[in-house]
């Protein structure tokens, strides 16, 4: 049967159901209607005859009272009736509509619960996933420390897998020996409640690897409240670690030796001005004595090696210092702490100074260095690390000024002296500026042939208040504060123009020397200069000599023989000056690019006293010649000096024997009378 037939079948039933309800009271009052009338009619009959018509009326009367009456109940059960239906049917709607919300309520929250379920379904998978893949180190522990479970992280930066870490107290397995106990307090501490945020650890992975972390907790806790489980979460900090110690070490150490450097030393010293009352130090001012040249004529790697060395050397003798630093390239600071008097530090000083000295082993070579050193005593010379550093600094300049290889307590006469340093300085600058040099000239001889045929110029500083001033009194301090470039230009082209008067003259053949300093032949744009200036004195290259010295040169070798070959292809001829006072073998010296080697005049001075002297002038001369070069001799003073120098077959030479330095005049007098 389909929905349309039952539907009908379930209409045609409640039409019926109505048509019985509808006829149940009338019908009622039919049957009653009925019996009445045939009740009464017969007892009418049978016991009333007589009194018919009264008891017709009374029939009537009656039998309205009685239908009446019954319609009454009838209708009153049937109202009663019906109110107890709708009641019970106010009461199943009820009923029914409390069935049907709760239905929806209970719908509503299947459904929510359903959706609950799914989004901590989601929810899950997603914290899975952000856990799992997370740069983060996760680790989940009971109240004992033991691990209950770590992310894929973890495992993989620590090396374990989960079922390795499971079960471990994580003290134990994770931290290293040394940290356990520091770490046990805090673990303490976080199950007893504490927040304790960003806290720094040290792990051990499984290869046995340090890394560093930092950490955060999460509390887990019961339906009373009790912690059952920590989250812990850290963050892999070791190279951030790294570069914070890489940022602090360069900061305050020195990268080279791992000594302290000077911002470090300055804080070290303050700190122990203020921790301790009533105690003594000294600081004492290290430097290396021509660590430049060693540097330039060894090399940079080597100077490294012995900057190295020497640390080390400081680091054994001042063994009870905890404060040595390196403040500069060659310089470095030692705090020695002393009791007595400064008989202490004066031991400890020459102990040192004696181990210097000892051959150094560089490059497969031998080498002898020397140091000076300044000293400035806490709290006699200054209560603050800036004073204490300037005196003692000043007064190893001032040792190193005095003579090198020893040291100097500070005191007002070195304070003085560095006054005057300055005022020299300043004296120099103004000299330069208002142009208070001279040039003289000193001829050289030829002493196989006789007559003069050349001359060297040299510098003069005519002082306003000091009268002349040689150049050993001013040249080393302005190669020192870097005003030997101008001045060498201007003894460059002073020496030029009177070249070029003297050609105009008829001196033709006359060459002239010129000392240039090492700065200036590593100054860029220096042999253009030089060019330039020849060009525009119009003088013959091939009558200028340019003089270096066997030091600087020495100093840095490699450059400086690319210099000195542009020089020479030039046309302009190099002299080696001060021969046999540094560091050249004849090795180097068939490598120079030069033409004239000039015997420095302390090597001739001391050839009457000395028969080794005498025997190595020989042979210097006779391995010159063999190098094609031509062979000064400075200094010459005796007769004795020349006639050995002659019997030698020495070339050319120069000194007060022949005539001192002249003014132009003087020397062009001379040169007329030759």
């Amino acid at each position: 049967m389909n929905i349309k037939e039952n539907y009908k079948e379930k209409h045609k039933k409640s039409s019926i159901a109505s048509i019985i309800e509808a006829i149940k009271i009338p019908l009622i009052y039919c049957i009653v209607g009925m019996t009445w009338l045939f009740f009464f009619h017969n007892l009418v009959q049978k016991y009333y005859m007589n009194n018919y018509g009264k008891m017709h009326k009374y029939k009537d009367m009656i039998y309205i009272t009685i239908t009446t009456i019954l319609i009454f109940i009838l209708n009153y059960k049937r109202i009663n009736a019906n109110k107890r239906a709708k009641k019970r049917a106010e009461d199943s709607y009820k009923e029914l509509m409390a069935i049907h919300e709760n239905l929806l309520f209970k719908k509503e929250l299947l459904k929510n619960q359903v959706e609950l379920e799914e989004d901590l379904k989601m929810e899950k998978a997603f914290s899975e996933n952000v856990i799992n893949n997370v740069n983060a180190i996760i680790i989940v522990w009971d109240v004992k420390g033991k691990i209950k479970t770590v992310n894929l992280f973890a495992q993989t930066i620590l090396g374990y897998t989960e079922n390795e870490l499971k079960g471990k107290v994580w003290v134990e397995i994770l931290i290293p020996k040394t940290d356990k106990k520091e770490l046990y307090n805090i673990y303490n501490r976080v199950i007893s409640g504490e927040i304790i945020k960003n806290y720094e650890s040290k792990l051990v992975t499984k290869s046995g690897k340090v890394i560093e972390a930092l950490w955060n907790n999460t509390m887990i806790k019961d339906t009373v409240r009790n912690i059952s489980e920590v989250i812990s979460v850290g963050m892999d900090i070791t190279t951030f670690k790294v570069m914070e110690r890489n940022i602090y070490d360069l900061a305050y150490y020195d990268s080279l030796t791992r000594l302290y450097n000077k911002s470090k030393i300055k804080k070290e010293v303050e700190r122990l001005i203020k921790q301790k009352d009533n105690f003594k130090f000294a600081l004492l001012y290290i430097g290396i004595d021509d660590f430049k040249h060693i540097n330039d004529s060894l090399g940079h790697s080597n100077g490294d090696k012995l900057l190295i060395d020497l640390s080390q050397l400081l680091k054994d003798i001042f063994s009870s210092s905890k404060i040595i630093a390196r403040t500069n390239g060659d310089e470095f600071v030692v705090v020695l702490e002393y009791e007595e008097d400064e008989n202490y530090i004066i031991r400890k000083i020459n102990e040192f100074l004696n181990k210097v000295k000892m051959p150094w082993e560089i490059k497969e070579k031998e080498l002898q260095i020397t140091v000076s050193v300044g000293i400035a005593l806490y709290p006699y010379n200054g209560d603050e690390f800036t004073t204490l550093f300037e005196k003692a600094y000043t007064s190893m300049l001032y040792r190193k000024k005095i003579g090198k290889n020893g040291y100097a307590f500070y005191s007002y006469e070195i304070d003085e002296n560095n006054l005057n340093y300055i005022n020299t300085v300043n004296e120099l600058r103004r000299g330069i500026k208002h142009k208070e040099f001279t040039l003289l000239y000193q001829p050289q001889v030829d002493l196989i042939k006789g007559g003069i045929i050349g001359v060297e110029a040299l510098i003069r500083w005519k002082h306003p208040k000091k009268g002349i001033v040689p150049p050993n009194d001013f040249i080393p301090l302005a190669e020192e504060i870097g005003y030997i470039q101008d001045i060498s230009k201007w003894v460059i082209k002073t020496a030029c123009k009177q070249k070029k008067r003297w050609q105009e003259k008829g001196f033709n053949n006359l060459k002239v020397s010129i000392n240039v300093s090492n700065n200036c032949l590593k100054e860029e744009g220096f042999l253009k200069e030089f060019e330039e200036i020849l060009k525009q004195c119009d003088v013959d290259k091939n009558g200028i000599v340019v003089e270096i010295t066997e030091t600087s040169i020495m100093h840095n070798l490699e450059e400086g023989m690319k210099m000195l070959s542009k020089l020479r292809e030039s046309g302009i001829k190099i002299a080696l000056d001060d021969f046999g006072t540094g560091y050249s073998s004849l090795n180097y010296l068939r490598k120079l690019p030069i033409d004239i080697l000039k015997i420095d005049r302390d090597f001739i001075k001391d050839i009457k006293y000395e028969l080794q002297n005498e025997v190595i002038l020989k042979h210097l001369i006779e391995v010159g010649h063999a190098l094609g070069l031509e062979i000064v001799a400075e200094g010459i003073e005796s007769l004795q000096q020349l006639s050995l120098l002659n019997t030698y077959e020495c070339d050319i030479g120069q000194g007060y024997l022949f005539s001192k330095p002249l003014e132009v005049e003087k020397l062009e007098e001379l040169l007329e009378r030759f």
